[in-house]
């Protein structure tokens, strides 16, 4: 464990350099049920809290790289009383200075200018260029999660739907997932079937959702005999698909677009 980071106090100025730079990350500590609320569910609190951790690394880290020897990085936390939650969070180099209850950004911001002459800020919540493997690969797996909407008007087989497809491809991430030699699922086939959820009418029936072993995302609605329908989702959006409407059947291959085949 590297030593816990100087917190700064802007009613007595840090001494710094002269025109130091600081780029200042707004963060609230990694606590299960306090970060990432609007991802829960499909995530458990536990979990939100271990992205919320992923994505400050990341955004940290990239802030130490830009920073070099002319500026210095500032964790501007709350809650007062959290500092020990970053010590192995925040790269050693970087300060931290709490935020003041009921204090808005600006203020934020001229408590900082008091510590280190120039500010800028940097409050990114989605890196487009991870560094950290972990941020890298939740990432993939949870973008489309907060682009996800929650409102009434959705319908809940979507909600359900969603929760169905994270929770299959959670499990089969790696090859071999099943111990029988199957594909894992890439990221681009799953925010492809995501798309294609997001794009059924909201009163469509939950399809069964599983994964397929060549790594590719199917989905099936079975209504009964002789009503079946079927799509499998691949990495590059092709999809196939076929079904069986009493005598009558149909099948084939289409890409996913703004819209619905």
């Amino acid at each position: 464990m590297q030593p816990g980071h100087r917190v700064l106090d802007p009613a007595a100025p840090a001494s710094v350099g002269k025109n130091l730079c600081a780029l200042a990350v707004m963060t609230k500590a990694p606590r299960a049920g306090k970060v990432k609320t609007r991802l829960v569910p499909p995530l458990s609190p536990e979990e939100a809290a271990q992205l919320n951790v992923c994505f400050l690394r990341d955004t940290a880290a990239a802030i130490a790289k830009a920073c070099g020897t002319s500026a210095r990085g500032v964790g501007v936390y709350t809650p007062i009383g959290a500092e020990a939650a970053y010590i192995d969070l925040l790269p050693r180099e970087f300060d931290l200075l709490p935020q003041l209850d009921g204090r808005n950004s600006e203020t934020i911001r001229m408590s900082i200018a008091d510590a280190i002459p120039i500010i800028a800020f940097a409050t990114v919540p989605w890196v487009d260029r991870g560094l950290s493997k972990e941020a890298r690969a939740l990432r993939d797996w949870t973008i489309t999660l907060v682009e996800f909407p929650r409102s009434v008007a959705l319908g809940e087989p979507k909600r359900i739907a969603q929760q169905a497809l994270y929770a299959a491809c959670l499990a089969a991430q790696a090859d071999n997932w099943d111990a029988m030699g199957s594909a894992r699922v890439e990221p681009s086939t799953y925010e492809y079937a995501s798309q294609l959820l997001r794009m059924l009418p909201t009163k469509t029936p939950v399809p069964d959702i599983a994964i397929d072993t060549d790594g590719e995302i199917l989905f099936e609605w079975d209504r009964g005999p002789r009503y079946v329908f079927s799509v499998s989702v691949g990495r590059d959006g092709t999809l196939t698909f076929a079904g069986l409407f009493g005598y009558s059947k149909i099948h084939g291959t289409d890409h996913i677009h703004e819209a619905l085949p």
